[in-house]
């Protein structure tokens, strides 16, 4: 039998929003603290204090300060790196007491080689390559993941919609350990459709149980 899939809501930045994320039972709730984003969330007012899904911040090219300011303001568990940030640096933002997610953009010409280089990252993510850093809404061929074996743990992004429950869930890829929801649940940049969420999360629990 497999193993659930963990389910990542990202882009966030309207505090009811977020609860009503909450209420669903998702694992993660994700916020970008990148200012180019329209989902942007370092302007934003909201409490984190009651919510039980693990919070990630999502950062591209961040310095450390700002990470570890982020870290102490709205108390993220986890820093999921989206930019060009080397092993060195993934080690230093781990140092902070997080846990590291490595974000990467594929296409064509991707070389799974460069995750070795890695290793003390806690989990990849695979995204579809873009100068926009995610939220294209547009997804890669996930059949390129069938290679990696069960070598690396992994999360699945880019473009997954509704209409993708039944497919994420004949898909036979060892690693994957969950998937990151966002652009094509939305009502707006950061404002999600909490009727279309909880509808594809119980077609993905309703799929897992049958197996």
């Amino acid at each position: 039998m497999k193993n659930a899939l963990k389910i990542k809501v990202c882009g966030l930045k309207e505090d009811e929003n977020i609860k009503d994320i909450d209420d669903l039972g998702v694992d993660y709730i994700g916020m970008i603290f990148y200012e180019k984003s329209p989902r942007f969330a370092g302007n934003s007012n909201f409490n984190l204090s009651d919510i039980r899904a693990t919070k990630v911040g999502v950062f591209v090219n961040a310095t450390i300060d700002y990470i570890k300011t982020i870290q102490e303001e709205y108390n993220i568990e986890v820093a999921q790196l989206h930019g060009d940030e080397d092993p060195e640096f993934t080690q230093q933002v781990k140092d902070l007491g997080l846990t590291v997610w490595k974000v990467f953009g594929i296409d064509n010409s991707f070389d799974f080689r460069i995750l070795a280089n890695y290793q003390g990252v806690d989990l990849f993510l695979f995204d579809t390559k873009s100068p926009l850093h995610g939220g294209t809404g547009v997804k890669f061929d996930w059949n390129k993941l069938k290679d990696l074996g069960d070598q690396y743990k992994f999360m699945l992004s880019g473009g997954i919609g509704k209409e993708d429950a039944a497919a994420i869930n004949e898909l036979s890829l060892n690693g994957l350990t969950g998937i990151d929801l966002n652009s094509k649940f939305e009502i707006s940049p950061g404002n999600k459709n909490i009727k279309m969420l909880k509808e594809f999360i119980e077609q993905i629990n309703q799929q897992e149980q049958k197996q």
